[in-house]
C-alpha cells in the first residue's frame, strides 16, 4: 500500500508498535520530570480570557468550554487561569492542581463579571506574575479583539506594546477569538498574538487541533490529536445535505493549512491520524472504484449496442443490391469494427495503467504537494483538482488522442459515401456514428476523479479542524460516499425492416 511508503520516508526517530494501525499507538516518553507533574509534552500554559462587557455571558462560558476540552486534550495540569477584567486577578496559578480534572472542573467553575478591556494589563500581569516553571511559555488569550477600553476618548492601554514585551521575554502569545461571534476583530487578535498564524477561533475550531499544534511544535509529537479524531465528524460538501454547490459552506485559511501540514509532516501523528482510521485511504480508493464503475457500465452498455449494431450492418449488407453499396458498407463495417476494439483495448491499458500508479500518485501528493497548498488556501478544490487531472491525463491523454482519431476516421468514411445510400441506410449509419461518440464519455472520468477527490481532501482536511460536537452525528467518511456517476441514455436505433 502507499502508506506503507509514506511512512517509512516519514518516520525519523519515533518508534511505533504494531498495534498502532489499530489506534493503539504507545505515547511518547514523557518529557523531564518538573515540579511532580509527568506530561507528554512539557509546557507552561496560562489562559488569560476576556472578561469585557462585550464578550458577554454565553461568550465567557464559551470561552470557558474550550479552555476546559483544551485541558482534557492537553492531558497536563501545567496551566493556569488568569480573569481579564478591570480589576486583573489571577484565578488559578500555574501548575495549581495536581491532576488534569481536577484543573479542568476549576475552569467550569468560573463566574462571569462583566468588566472594562484590559487585555494589555492581564499579559503584563500574567508575564510577572506567573511561576514559570522551566518549560516553554505559553499565553493564550481568548478575546473578540476588543481590546481598546476608552476613557475621555483616549485609549486605556497599549496593548501592543505589553505584547510585544511579553514576547521579547520569550513568551509565545496566542490569541483565540471568543465572544459575540458579530463582534470579532481579527486585527485585535493578530496585534495581541503578533501573527496570524497564532490567531485561531474558539467557535468551530477544535481544541485539541491547538494542542496539537503546540506538542509538534515544542515536542515533536501530537499524540492528543489520535485520541480526539475517532469522535469528530466531516461537513457535507456539493450535493448532500447541508452542503453548497462550490464545496461546502466551510472554507480554510492560510493559517489552517499551516497546521495541517505540520500534522501530516509529523511522524507518528501522520500514522495513526489517517491509518489508523483508514478513513482517507479508503474513501480514495472509494472514489477509483467508483469512477472504475462508471466507465466500466459505459464500456459494457455501449459495446452491447455495437455488437447489436453490427449484426444490423452485416443483415443491411446482405440486401444491398449494388456491388458499389456493397463495397463501401463492407469497408464502413471494417473500421466500425477496428475501431470499436482498438477503442476498448486501449482504454483497458490506459486504466490498468492507472490503477498501477495510483499508490504512487496520491504518496507523492501528502509528501510534495500537501504542503504547498498553503499558497492556495483561497482556491484549494481547484488546485487539488488540477494535480489530480494531472494524474489521470497523464495515463489517458494518448487514449482521449487515440479515442478522437477513430471516431473522426469513422465519421469522415460514412460521409465519404452518404451519396451512395439510401435514406434509411445512412440514418442507421448516423446512429452508428452517434453510438462510437458514446465512447467519448470516457472523457469524463477525469474531471470525475479530479472532482471527487478533491473534495474528499478538503473535507478532510475540514474534519481535521472542526469541533466535532458542532456537527451532526455521522463518522468519516459514511455516510456520504460518492455514488457511482449516473449513465446518460445512450441513442435509440432507428428501425430497419
Amino acid at each position: 500500500m502507499w502508506w506503507k511508503v509514506l511512512l517509512s520516508a516519514l518516520l525519523v526517530s519515533v518508534a511505533v508498535s504494531g498495534a498502532n494501525a489499530q489506534n493503539n499507538m504507545a505515547p511518547p516518553e514523557t518529557s523531564s520530570y518538573t515540579y511532580g507533574y509527568e506530561c507528554y509534552c512539557n509546557l507552561d500554559v496560562m489562559f488569560l480570557v476576556d472578561g469585557s462587557s462585550s464578550v458577554g455571558v454565553n461568550g465567557w462560558q464559551d470561552a470557558l468550554d474550550y479552555v476546559e476540552e483544551f485541558i482534557k486534550c492537553f492531558n497536563c495540569p501545567r496551566v493556569g487561569f488568569v480573569h481579564c477584567k478591570c480589576e486583573v486577578n489571577t484565578t488559578f496559578p500555574l501548575c495549581y492542581y495536581d491532576n488534569v480534572l481536577d484543573a479542568a472542573g476549576a475552569v467550569e467553575d468560573i463566574a462571569f463579571h462583566h468588566s472594562l478591556t484590559r487585555i494589555g494589563y492581564c499579559i503584563y500581569h500574567a508575564q510577572c506574575t506567573t511561576p514559570w516553571k522551566g518549560a516553554p511559555k505559553i499565553i493564550i488569550v481568548l478575546s473578540d479583539g476588543q481590546i481598546y477600553g476608552k476613557f475621555d476618548g483616549q485609549n486605556t492601554e497599549d496593548v501592543a506594546a505589553y505584547s510585544q514585551n511579553a514576547r521579547d521575554a520569550g513568551i509565545e502569545i496566542w490569541a483565540g477569538a471568543a465572544g459575540r461571534p458579530n463582534l470579532i476583530n481579527d486585527g485585535g487578535l493578530e496585534e495581541i498574538s503578533g501573527s496570524e498564524y497564532r490567531v485561531f477561533n474558539t467557535f468551530d475550531e477544535d481544541p485539541s487541533l491547538l494542542v496539537a499544534v503546540l506538542t509538534i511544535k515544542h515536542c515533536g509529537y501530537c499524540w492528543i490529536l489520535v485520541k480526539i479524531l475517532p469522535d469528530k465528524r466531516p461537513y457535507p460538501w456539493i450535493g448532500e445535505t447541508g452542503g453548497v454547490v462550490g464545496g461546502g459552506r466551510w472554507g480554510f485559511w492560510r493559517r489552517h493549512l499551516e497546521y495541517a501540514c505540520d500534522i501530516v509532516m509529523s511522524p507518528n501523528c501522520f500514522n495513526s491520524l489517517i491509518w489508523c482510521q483508514t478513513g482517507l485511504e479508503t474513501a480514495i480508493y472509494d472514489v477509483w472504484t467508483n469512477v472504475y464503475e462508471y466507465a466500466d457500465k459505459i464500456e459494457s452498455r455501449v459495446t452491447e449496442r455495437t455488437v447489436i449494431a453490427g449484426k444490423t450492418l452485416e443483415e443491411i449488407l446482405a440486401q444491398l443490391e449494388t456491388l458499389q453499396e456493397q463495397d463501401a458498407l463492407g469497408e464502413i463495417i471494417a473500421e466500425f469494427s477496428r475501431c470499436v476494439q482498438e477503442v476498448i483495448s486501449a482504454f483497458r491499458g490506459a486504466m490498468t495503467k492507472l490503477q498501477a500508479r495510483l499508490d504512487e500518485y496520491i504518496g507523492s501528493f501528502f509528501l510534495g504537494v500537501f504542503c504547498e497548498l498553503v499558497d492556495y488556501w483561497d482556491g484549494i478544490v481547484g488546485y487539488i483538482r488540477e494535480y489530480f487531472r494531472k494524474f489521470f491525463l497523464e495515463a489517458f491523454q494518448d487514449f482521449c488522442e487515440l479515442l478522437d482519431a477513430v471516431i473522426d476516421k469513422v465519421e469522415k468514411l460514412i460521409e465519404s459515401y452518404t451519396w451512395l445510400f439510401s435514406a434509411k441506410v445512412n440514418r442507421f449509419l448516423r446512429y452508428v456514428l452517434n453510438l462510437l461518440k458514446c465512447y467519448l464519455r470516457f472523457k469524463k472520468l477525469v474531471q470525475i476523479f479530479a472532482d471527487r477527490v478533491a473534495r474528499l481532501l478538503c473535507r478532510f482536511l475540514y474534519w481535521l479542524i472542526s469541533r466535532y460536537y458542532l456537527l451532526k452525528p455521522f463518522l468519516y467518511p459514511l455516510p456520504y460516499p460518492y455514488p457511482v456517476p449516473v449513465i446518460e441514455p445512450l441513442p435509440v436505433a432507428p428501425a430497419y425492416p
